[in-house]
């Protein structure tokens, strides 16, 4: 009877440690994580949910970001994209080629990021660029119809942050 109980116990302890809804982290690649919290869930990379991926964040036709995962939050969505062949330069000057930004609400550039927040289509549109290493970047795209959000949980210090090593 002991034998059963404990491999039960071990059964349920394996499969709450390969839950996915229990994790924190969404991991990226070389080590790097993207941080997570209670309130999101990873939806599906289904045609509907990469319409506005698509539509404002991957139509450069010198670079392409394919999509790796997205993340629903209460009044948000986080896509998550993995750029090829690409520098943080290159592609931070292809972002701002074509400005499609009815208000820009922030731009911040630097060696090591670029931030930006803009307004179109009445949504709260997000862009945070970041290397990971010398070999890889990951691109932060995020969709709000609320300016609160976009100011706070999509900030670039928050998106900074989620992303760990």
């Amino acid at each position: 009877m002991k034998t059963k109980i404990l491999a039960i116990a071990c059964l349920f302890l394996l499969w709450t440690s390969c839950s996915r809804e229990n994790e924190k982290e969404l991991t990226l690649f070389n080590g790097f994580k993207f941080a997570t919290d209670s309130t999101e869930q990873l939806a599906d990379r289904d045609s509907l949910a990469q319409i506005p991926y698509t539509k404002y964040f991957n139509n450069m036709e010198q670079v392409q970001v394919p999509l790796y995962r997205v993340i629903e939050g209460k009044e948000y969505r986080i896509y998550l994209g993995i750029p090829f062949h690409t520098t943080l330069g290159k592609l931070a000057a292809f972002r701002k080629e074509k400005p499609m930004a009815d208000t820009v609400l922030q731009l911040s550039e630097s060696n090591t990021a670029f931030y930006r927040c803009f307004i179109k289509d009445s949504l709260y549109l997000t862009e945070y660029i970041q290397p990971l290493d010398s070999t890889s970047m990951i691109c932060v795209y995020a969709v709000s119809k609320d300016a609160q959000v976009a100011a706070t949980r999509l900030s670039e210090a928050q998106l900074k942050a989620r992303i760990i090593k």
